[in-house]
């Protein structure tokens, strides 16, 4: 999860709770804060779906579809978020510029 870290923007340190289980500590500005995650994936890995509660009535869950294609690893990514209207699109706006500059990283790599 270290490898994780390094390429994502604002989770800065996830700890093993054991199971699937994960907390996640992110920094966006000047907030930080932290939420648990549970994390499946499919044998052989072709998706990957984390399920967490950020805040209470705030719920995200991101599903990675991985496919290969001439050599190379292809991710679709879908994110449901389940919150009020207003904090919602904030969090969308974040999500989106986050993984886009996480996904450049992986690019890059």
């Amino acid at each position: 999860m270290q490898k994780f870290c390094n390429v994502h923007p604002v989770i800065f340190k996830v700890d093993s709770l054991g199971n699937n289980q994960y907390k996640f500590y992110e920094k966006i500005a000047f907030v930080t804060f932290s939420y648990a995650v549970s994390i499946e994936k499919t044998e052989p890995v072709t998706l990957v779906a984390m399920y967490s509660k950020v805040q209470p009535g705030v719920y995200l869950n991101l599903y990675f579809r991985l496919k290969e294609a001439g050599g190379l690893t292809y991710v679709e990514e879908e994110v449901k978020i389940k919150a009020p209207i207003i904090i919602k699109q904030v969090f969308e706006q974040v999500l989106k510029g986050a993984h886009q500059k996480m996904f450049a990283k992986i690019g890059s790599l």
